[in-house]
């Protein structure tokens, strides 16, 4: 059995977890930095698991956290 696919479905559930259901779209829990904190650890895990560059998931995830309401994924 692979494992590659429940990995990857269980890092995006944490990312994911990051942001609480609100009344109108998603609404991020935290700050820029907690979701740039949140997005970091994502973004290595899943590098980590599909054997890249851990350092560069980590700036890669904690970019996209910090934006994350800005680009309108959340609010």
């Amino acid at each position: 059995m692979r494992i590659l696919p429940f990995a990857l479905l269980s890092v995006t559930a944490l990312g994911l977890a990051a942001c609480a259901p609100g009344q109108s779209g998603i609404r991020c829990g935290t700050g820029d930095g907690g979701r740039a904190a949140i997005g970091a650890v994502t973004g290595a895990l899943a590098a980590d698991i599909l054997d890249k560059n851990a350092l560069t998931g980590a700036a890669i995830g904690a970019g996209a956290g910090a934006l994350a309401d800005d680009a309108g994924v959340c609010y």
